[in-house]
């Protein structure tokens, strides 16, 4: 009896460790924007705040997103021109980050968000691109 509980605790723990063990960081491939800086940028901006995501800093160009949700950060360069928008991982804390010679790993979460917070850019980028057609 007892060394069932031993057995069923240890698969238990097995269990957890896998569900939260790292995943290969991958960031979103870049994306067209089609847009002049300045409109891209405020497409940049409302497509963070769709899910949070908020201004660490900015430059002409760049943004340092960051994400807190629950005791997780995340910190996502965003840089951006009038031909494309490319996101690339800064930082994290509590994200399990690893940067081995097998490559650089992260909590399994970290790629849906930051594919999210692509897809929210570029989502934004359409109504930007609807609405310079409109103007015209």
């Amino acid at each position: 009896m007892r060394l069932n509980l031993v057995q069923n605790l240890a698969a238990a723990s097995l269990l957890f460790l896998a569900a939260c063990s790292a995943t290969p960081l991958l960031d979103p491939e870049p994306f067209p924007t089609q847009l002049n800086e300045e409109v891209t940028r405020e497409a940049v901006i409302r497509g963070m705040a769709v899910r949070g995501w908020v201004v660490e800093e900015e430059n002409p160009g760049r943004v340092l997103a960051r994400l807190n949700l629950r005791s997780h950060v995340v910190k996502v360069l965003i840089r951006y021109d009038e031909e494309q928008v490319s996101l690339e991982y800064s930082d994290s804390a509590n994200m399990d980050y690893q940067n081995s010679d097998d490559g650089e790993f992260i909590h399994k979460n970290y790629n849906s968000w930051v594919r999210n917070l692509a897809g929210d850019i570029q989502a934004q980028l359409s109504v930007s691109r609807l609405d310079e057609r409109f103007e015209e």
